[in-house]
């Protein structure tokens, strides 16, 4: 048995557009992902994992490396039998035709349009053993074909170092974290249910609070100070907490600044002292280059249509270009 991951078809797809409330389309980056594993070799035990992402280019997505990565012998109770577990198979990425993207929808339960992956690039120094937050969580999927912005009218989100390049220019900045709420009885592999775009405010903290409190999370770590961001999220209502993006706007674009990388409280018990933390974005800009073919690096004038919010009929590539004057030809 396989769970339905079933890609939509052109014409079904270009059909459901109609049917979206324009008004909810809140931010055409964001999508959802979703990936299975088998637990066993006859293929009748199957488990989900449910994040979000965010569009970097037109065939690009960036989200969590634990939405794709697992760790199956932390998976024992959903797959009932330890024995089960394939032999080699403890820690391994999903396959390709097991992820399935959904974009251009608010409701990523049964609207949009869906394409699956063609292959992914986790972080090599990603590790899942790691105690959360986990560093160098990130991972991009490359979509199996090319989304057509002028046919779906679907933007990437704006990536950019010039702009944010010293640690602390994020200090004290109101940005806002995106991801899917549950709407409604909803079962384990959504069954029922809505599950809708929501967003949240919060404000970026110091860099020297952010370390001083990651210190107080991973003691037993020689360095945790690789640069995480961490803002004074309250307690996360998103349906997870893995691949969320962390959006700032400026000059009439929406950028990206992290992606939400699971919680630090190991009870499960929302912390109001802890901030949350989340991966920088900015700290991996080679490595987006390198796996995205240069197409979603962190040079925002690689993609002039990105993170504007515009009607679908109306936006055409090239609307709404614009400079800023300090962006590095080479930026990556």
């Amino acid at each position: 048995m396989q769970p339905n991951l079933t890609t939509v078809s052109s014409a079904t797809a270009h059909a459901q557009l109609a049917v979206v409330d324009e008004h909810l389309l809140r931010f055409p980056w964001l999508v959802f992902v979703r990936a299975f594993r088998y637990c066993t070799a006859d293929t009748k035990k199957f488990l989900y994992k449910q994040c979000a992402g965010v569009l970097i280019s037109p065939s690009h997505v960036l989200t969590s490396a634990f939405c794709v990565r697992w760790q199956m012998r932390n998976h024992t109770k959903e797959c009932f039998d330890l024995s089960d577990l394939l032999i080699g198979e403890e820690e391994a990425s999903v396959k390709a035709s097991h992820v399935l993207v959904t974009l251009n929808t608010n409701n990523a339960k049964d609207r949009g349009i869906s394409w699956q992956m063609d292959k992914m690039s986790i972080h090599g120094s990603f590790d899942l053993v790691e105690r959360e937050p986990r560093r160098f969580d990130i991972a991009i999927i490359q979509l199996e074909d090319w989304i057509d912005w002028q046919k779906y009218g679907i933007a990437p989100i704006c990536l950019t170092r010039t702009l944010f390049a010293a640690p602390d220019d994020l200090h004290g900045l109101n940005a806002t974290i995106v991801g899917w709420e549950v709407q409604g009885s909803v079962g384990k592999n959504i069954q029922d249910g809505n599950i809708r775009q929501q967003s949240k405010q919060i404000t970026i903290l110091s860099n020297e609070h952010c370390k001083e409190k990651l210190r107080t999370v991973k003691k037993d770590e020689h360095n945790p100070q690789i640069p995480f961001l961490c803002a004074n999220l309250t307690k996360n209502a998103f349906l997870n907490t893995h691949g969320n993006p962390i959006q700032l706007q400026k000059n009439g674009r929406f950028y990206l600044l992290g992606l939400s990388t699971g919680g630090t409280k190991s009870d499960g018990q929302f912390n109001a002292e802890m901030p949350e933390f989340y991966t920088n974005v900015l700290n991996y800009c080679e490595f987006i280059s390198a796996n995205s073919r240069y197409e979603g690096g962190c040079n925002m004038a690689r993609n002039s249509n990105c993170g504007v919010l515009k009607a679908r009929e109306n936006l055409t590539v090239g609307d709404g270009a614009f400079e800023i004057s300090d962006e590095s030809a080479d930026e990556r």
